[in-house]
């Protein structure tokens, strides 16, 4: 990283996150996240986390997480009954945790 001569992002725990924007697409967002998390799941760059603005969340989260339950995804969230499907979690160790296939099986 000391030498890149191209700009980057250090990332030492590796954990990738995707944010959802209240201005986003809702469309174009159910496809960036579901290849964000399932294209490769077993790279680094693959989207251990998904967090979209207050705003929009409630309309936007639920279409994409069945496409990501659809996909094999186990989901984890801070609120599990406002997640379909989702597992308790999405706290304490959910946040530091780099889950790469793991979380996809």
């Amino acid at each position: 990283m000391r030498d890149s001569r191209v700009p980057h992002l250090p990332a030492p725990d590796r954990l990738c996150h995707t944010y959802i924007h209240s201005a986003a697409d809702p469309e174009k967002a159910r496809r960036i996240v579901l290849n964000a998390k399932m294209r490769r799941t077993g790279v680094c760059g693959a989207t251990e986390t998904l967090l979209a603005d207050a705003d929009v969340a409630a309309k936007i989260l639920p279409p994409i997480l069945d496409d990501l339950i659809a996909a094999g995804c186990e989901i984890r969230a801070t609120k599990p009954s406002e997640a379909r499907q989702a597992r308790e979690g999405g706290g304490g160790r959910d946040w530091i945790t780099e889950y790469l296939v793991r979380s996809c099986r």
